[in-house]
């Protein structure tokens, strides 16, 4: 949590006032809702928040947010029923191999078929086909890579 300047110090055995008392926790408030910044948290980092991760236990959030990566990949003049393949490079790294789902974006879909495969920690292989009559000039395929393993 951020450090707070309470303006009033109240004391055991003493009378405290009200308007004090709100100023103190108008203090509080305007941190916590929206007041929160680099000034007063610049010494939290990803490795200070704990958060609930995909096996129900605890992990710091660097740990929580290097478990995903996400991109998309351009297919330019594809001819119908030929297959082609274009490998992925992951920016960085997964420990082990991850779970990747594959969208094509098209005007319909029972037509278009991508498929990852070769996968590991540092990339996979989406190949690619479609059915329409003529060469497909453009088709986007956005992946999602999460990974569910533990982390060493």
């Amino acid at each position: 949590m951020a450090q707070i300047t309470l303006p009033h110090q109240l004391t055991n055995g003493t009378v405290a006032d009200a308007t004090q008392v709100m100023a103190n926790f108008n203090a509080i408030v305007n941190v916590v809702n929206g007041n929160l910044g680099a000034d007063n948290l610049s010494s939290i980092s990803g490795a200070d928040i704990t958060v609930t991760d995909l096996n129900g236990g605890t992990t710091m959030l660097n740990n929580f947010t290097r478990r995903f990566k996400a991109g998309s990949v351009t297919f330019n003049n594809v001819p119908p029923n030929e297959t082609v393949s274009r490998e992925v490079t992951f920016p960085t790294a997964f420990p082990g191999e991850p779970i990747v789902v594959l969208t094509p974006r098209g005007t319909n879909p029972n037509n278009i078929f991508a498929t990852p495969a070769n996968m590991s920690g540092s990339s996979f292989v989406i190949y690619f086909r479609h059915t329409f009559t003529g060469t497909i000039s453009s088709l986007v395929v956005y992946w999602f890579a999460i990974y569910t393993g533990a982390f060493s």
